[in-house]
């Protein structure tokens, strides 16, 4: 099923310019969620990302403090590491929320979350939210042509079976260092929308051929 998801992807690229017939049913769920893209955005500042210019005192010592926070999960692993699965997984349950009560994570982690999300809101989650639903909205029309049969021929060459669910995938302007991850059981996908679209493409074979799928 790993091959199949990341066959299917690479396919509808290569194929654009075609025009077969629309799909029927959704193969993929897209979101774009503000709790999960932050997560992966103050890892990426912990990494040694750009440091930011525009923030107020108050607001440059806050996100200081999240970055200092954040450290200890820089040289933890997206994919292997079940704790930042987990991480991961109860965040995706808090799209939509204004905070992260009766989420499952960490007490600590999740103050830290809850005090750094109005700064991120205001500075950087618009842009990373439209550069999000921009890559949704481009990938969408090649899965209503041709996700279909693709589908079915990755699925039929690898004797596996496509989930019976559409498979969720979460945009995050960043998705560690290969810019794409999926984790399972249950199936979920993370791609970064942030990096030139052939470096992630070039990227997803490496990290869902690792991924542990079931359908």
């Amino acid at each position: 099923m790993s091959r199949c998801l990341f066959l299917l992807l690479m396919s509808l690229v290569a194929i654009a310019p075609m025009r077969p017939a629309a799909q029927s049913h959704a193969l993929f769920a897209f979101h774009s969620n503000p709790w999960l893209n932050l997560h992966h955005f103050v890892r990426a500042s912990a990494r040694g990302g750009p440091a930011p210019s525009d923030l107020s005192e108050e607001e440059s010592r806050q996100w200081g403090a999240g970055v200092e926070f954040y450290k200890p999960y820089v040289a933890r692993d997206l994919l292997f590491d079940d704790g930042m699965v987990d991480i991961k997984s109860a965040l995706r349950g808090a799209e939509g929320k204004t905070s992260l009560d009766g989420i499952k994570i960490d007490a600590a982690l999740k103050a830290m979350l809850e005090r750094l999300m109005p700064i991120y809101q205001k500075h950087w989650w618009p842009e990373h939210d439209r550069n999000n639903r921009a890559w949704i909205a481009a990938v969408q029309p090649l899965l209503e042509r041709h996700g279909t049969a693709l589908s079915q021929a990755l699925t039929r060459t690898y004797d596996t079976a496509w989930p019976s669910n559409p498979v969720p995938v979460d945009l995050s302007v960043t998705a560690g260092p290969n810019g794409a991850y999926t984790t399972g059981p249950p199936t979920h996908v993370t791609i970064s929308s942030s990096e030139p679209s052939s470096r992630v493409l070039r990227r997803w074979r490496c990290c869902f051929m690792k991924a542990r799928i079931a359908p």
